[in-house]
């Protein structure tokens, strides 16, 4: 008879943990269960959990029109996918992809059937859908990657895209072995190791309404046999088992503050504007607007996507409004379903036809007097000027910005130190001359005023001396280098830009190619300069008012610098637009806010400020062309913007949409912009910038 001989096998690796479930508790905790393996191969020593954040992707929502089709994510409380499903793809993905998809063809096929189940498709735009299945890659990725799940860059480094070395490699939801949080506070990236008798697990600090992707696996303990054997890879851990699940939603998410909510009423036209709630419920896709005018019983309610509302600058428009007064409410719609309505506002529309019949009326019963009144003035005008210009008087209005002017200083010049040479530039004001100030031997521009224009302008071109001589120490800003005042008419010397004002150098540009068109990084130089020496103005708290490319001087190096403080406006006359007893206004720089109210602030200049980047980029072109001064204004403060070319730079595309925001308060301070453009510069703009030499970490000036 022979021996008998007993040995006993090495232990495989355990089944994977039974009936793993997860529940959101909270909005942010989720209660982990399961179940011991059914097989476990040995003596059990511990689970692992892992898991990560899996952001919603507002690209990919903004491709579905939630208007059109009201169903939200938020209508269930949990995405737990099913644990047939995921075994399906565990079990798949442990065979070479690549050599397998032809063979398992058909059953590709089912288990992409069944794992449509577990994807919200009304999140897939319907032409993504076909190719989304083709291939076994994309039936892999669709799970996990963007597509489906709107995977961030930092989430990509734990799913490998490679399927044709280790498929089961993408299943391992992270490689870190600790937790890591966010910002806010909450998990990013999860990891827990429990005791073998433990079958449940909260997880805390979650993030409210968001989605993880969590997993479980199982290991044993190794037994000596194994470590002696070492040969062998030592598996002594299940497989994972993945499951996708959504914290509960924040009921105190998704409120709009009431506060900032604005109103602007132009005619028959209504403007509102709102802020995005600063806590939400993942992602914001839609706002519902209510109104009705307060004799009316229902109200009109209005779908707006989030698309719609950041392309009108954050607001909406209402067209085509009845006069009377009005109630309305907002409501913003998140991932989670609606939030509350703010408290109800009140607007009214003004019957403007009403009060124009009436103005007429009353234009008609005074016209006679109106009439008499002005042919008085006229005449009595006209005669008291030929009085003073025969008997050689000037009078000068009793304004505090040039108060005081010809009291001499250090800038008074001889007029013998200016040597007036050839006509450089002529308006109604006056005359520019090249010449040159001896006394430092260098050529400048001298500005004089006409004989003839003399009464009128004569005040306006010492407050422009006055200005020009406290802002002599920026170098983006045309330098005063002195005036002539004890002798008329009186002289105002600067330095020379050889090249005269910017829209005349961009509209030869186009015309000419001399010089030629500037390329991306001149435009963005370009941009710089003007936003700083428009960032000293404002830190100065001056307002220019008539910020444009024809007020902007250009050396002979194409060096950019602001200039002509009130006089530029004659030069391009056609630029301006008198309204009622206002004066001329430049109303195709001008901003809503200026144009409905005659409000004029630095926030008001930062949006002439676009208006010049967007003539810079179309090389001089008139912003819109093609429009009266009057259609102009409709235009504007219906909500209407200009249209930037296709080539222009995609950082002062993002400058442009941030200057013409509709509320003044959103749009960007000059300081900010110059550095946003700052990684363009180079060393020589910064040796002279205000930005870098004087300001470079304030935002704003000190009160």
């Amino acid at each position: 008879m022979s021996d008998i001989f007993r040995n006993k096998t090495l232990p495989s690796k355990p089944s994977t943990p039974q009936y793993f479930t997860a529940q959101p508790v909270s909005s942010s905790e989720v209660e982990l269960t399961w179940k011991p393996p059914s097989h476990p191969h040995g003596k059990l020593v511990k689970y692992v959990i892992k898991g990560f954040h899996l952001k919603d992707d507002q690209a990919i929502l903004d491709q579905r029109s939630y208007c059109k089709n009201i169903t939200f994510r938020g209508d269930r409380e949990s995405y737990n996918s099913s644990p047939s499903i995921i075994s399906k793809l565990q079990s798949y993905a442990d065979q070479k992809c690549e050599k397998q998809c032809e063979q398992q063809k058909n059953t590709d096929i089912d288990m992409c059937n069944d794992f449509e189940h577990g994807i919200d498709f009304d999140l897939i735009p319907i032409q993504s859908r076909k190719l989304m299945f083709e291939t076994c890659s994309n039936f892999l990725n669709t799970f996990i990657n963007s597509k489906c799940m709107a995977m961030q860059h930092s989430d990509e480094t734990y799913f490998q895209n490679n399927m044709n070395e280790n498929c089961t490699e993408m299943w391992s939801v992270s490689n870190v072995l600790h937790n890591i949080t966010e910002i806010d506070g909450s998990m990013s990236h999860l990891f827990y190791q429990l005791n073998e008798n433990e079958t449940s697990k909260t997880l805390t600090r979650l993030k409210h309404f968001s989605r993880y992707v969590l997993s479980i696996l199982v290991c044993r303990e190794v037994v000596e046999q194994e470590l002696l054997n070492s040969s062998k890879h030592v598996d002594s851990c299940s497989q994972e088992t993945l499951i996708l699940v959504r914290t509960s939603k924040n009921k105190e998410a998704d409120v709009i503050d009431s506060d900032r909510i604005r109103v602007y009423v132009n005619n028959h036209t209504v403007n509102i504007s709102w802020e995005v709630p600063t806590l939400i419920n993942s992602l914001i896709h839609s706002f519902k607007l209510d109104y009705k005018r307060v004799d009316v019983v229902n109200y009109v309610s209005v779908c707006i996507t989030m698309k719609e509302y950041e392309s009108a600058g954050r607001s909406y428009v209402i067209k085509n409004m009845v006069p009377g007064k009005y109630h309305y409410k907002l409501q913003a719609v998140s991932l989670a379903g609606e939030g509350p309505f703010t408290s109800l506002k009140v607007f009214e529309v003004t019957n403007m036809d009403s009060l124009e019949n009436l103005h007429l009326v009353l234009m008609i019963l005074v016209c006679g007097c109106i009439l008499i009144i002005l042919m008085g003035v006229i005449i009595r005008t006209y005669f008291s000027r030929k009085l003073l210009q025969r008997n050689n008087i000037y009078s000068l209005a009793n304004n505090p910005g040039y108060i005081g002017i010809l009291v001499e200083d250090e800038w008074e010049l001889n007029r013998e130190d200016v040597v007036i040479q050839k006509i450089i530039g002529r308006g109604t004001f006056g005359t520019v001359h090249e010449g040159i100030l001896m006394s430092q031997n260098i050529p400048c521009a001298v500005k004089s005023v006409s004989k003839t224009n003399f009464l009128r302008y004569h005040a306006e071109f010492l407050n422009e001396a006055a200005i020009m001589k406290k802002f002599s120490e920026a170098y983006h800003i045309v330098k005063l280098l002195g005036v002539v005042t004890k002798s008329h008419p009186p002289l105002l010397v600067m330095e020379l830009m050889g090249r005269g004002d910017l829209k005349s150098v961009l509209v030869k540009c186009k015309e000419t190619d001399n010089p030629p068109p500037p390329n991306m990084l001149t435009i963005i130089r370009m941009a710089a300069q003007v936003a700083d020496g428009m960032a000293f103005l404002e830190y100065n708290r001056f307002i220019h008012r008539d910020l444009a490319a024809r007020n902007c001087m250009v050396a002979n190096d194409m060096t950019v610098k602001i200039g002509d403080f009130g006089m530029s406006r004659q030069i391009y006359n056609g630029d301006y637009y008198r309204k009622g007893n206002k004066g001329e206004m430049p109303i195709r720089w001008m901003a809503p806010e200026s144009l409905g109210e005659g409000i004029f602030t630095s926030q008001s200049d930062v949006w002439s400020y676009g208006v010049v980047i967007w003539e810079i980029v179309t090389l001089g072109a008139q912003p819109y062309s093609g429009k009266t001064n009057n259609e102009v204004m409709a235009y504007v403060l219906d909500g209407h913007l200009l249209n930037l070319p296709r080539f222009c730079p995609d950082v002062l595309a993002a400058i442009v949409k941030l200057c013409w925001s509709w509320m003044a308060s959103q749009r960007p301070k000059f300081l900010k912009i110059v550095k946003t453009l700052d990684i363009y510069l180079d060393d020589n703009f910064r040796s002279v910038s205000f930005y870098h030499n004087h300001l470079a970490n304030d935002e704003a000036p000190a009160d």
